[in-house]
């Protein structure tokens, strides 16, 4: 049964099967219909999805299916991902723009409500905070047509690295221009927790869960990807996340996303069961 006080939502990696970040195939290798009939037996409030795989489910059971299925299974929160590229020029831009549209347009017919986006990824270089500025603004003004926020992650692998890179892009833009907090970037970017709460509350457009061991690597690439854990069996600092995104305002719904050579073994009901107990355990006693 789904907690009523807390509302979680399985980001795209999380049941997603056999796949990750940049794999050679990003479409999860379960169907919708496991996967909608998995989360909601755990108790998920919602689901992610990807460029990739919404480009295949459209071709195979069409975009009205999942909407659909998502309604079926008492899924009420969605959310797709992941657009880069929308800041540049020439091809990677009009390719950016293309794909920018077909992501938008998944989105309003599943009833998605954000896009997350990535901001300079693996780019060098100094951020040009007006550019960007002006290039997210644009963006944000396409997407309110389709009343959709726009969620930029920082990650310590992008141009938009910390919380103040991504207030100093989004702060004061437009109303759904904003953030999504994702717990192992503010770890492995080398941030305090506390500096979430000083975030205004209304450009927190998502909030994703995630735990990891911390190790030494000059790949953070592969960490993400591959070495991630359910939530409580790393060394992120999980509580004081969850404390600092409240005092900020927000409370929920609450992403959850395991990027895990490991996890990504299991039957997806496994998967789903898993993921969303170790993540629920931090919303009751003792540790709510």
């Amino acid at each position: 049964m789904k907690n009523k006080k807390t509302q979680l939502i399985a980001s795209y990696w999380t049941l997603a099967g056999n796949t990750f970040p940049g794999a050679p195939s990003e479409v999860a290798t379960f169907s919708l219909q496991d996967r909608v009939s998995a989360a909601s037996k755990a108790g998920w409030s919602g689901l992610g999805f990807t460029y990739a795989d919404l480009l295949h489910l459209e071709q195979t059971i069409g975009i009205r299916e999942v909407a659909n299925l998502l309604k079926e299974h008492g899924l009420e929160y969605a959310e797709v991902e992941f657009l880069t590229d929308w800041h540049l020029q020439g091809s990677k831009k009009q390719a950016s723009d293309y794909k920018r549209k077909q992501l938008l347009e998944f989105a309003a017919a599943i009833g998605a409500q954000r896009l997350k986006c990535g901001a300079g990824v693996l780019e060098q270089g100094d951020l040009d905070v007006a550019g960007m500025r002006a290039s997210l603004l644009a963006l944000c003004e396409v997407a309110a047509e389709f009343s959709i926020d726009v969620a930029i992650e920082f990650m310590p692998f992008s141009k938009v690295s910390t919380i103040d890179k991504v207030m100093a892009v989004t702060q004061g833009l437009h109303d759904n221009a904003g953030m999504v907090i994702d717990s192992w970037h503010v770890a492995y970017g080398g941030m305090e927790m506390s500096e979430i709460a000083k975030i205004p509350a209304p450009l927190i457009k998502g909030v994703e869960l995630s735990d990891a061991m911390f190790v030494m690597s000059d790949n953070l690439i592969e960490q993400s990807n591959h070495q991630r854990l359910l939530i409580g069996d790393g060394e992120i600092d999980i509580c004081g996340f969850i404390n600092n995104v409240r005092q900020t305002g927000f409370d929920g719904p609450w992403g959850v996303e395991i990027i895990s050579g490991i996890h990504r073994g299991l039957a997806v009901d496994q998967m789903a069961e898993r993921a969303y107990q170790s993540a629920m355990q931090f919303f009751e006693p003792p540790y709510a």
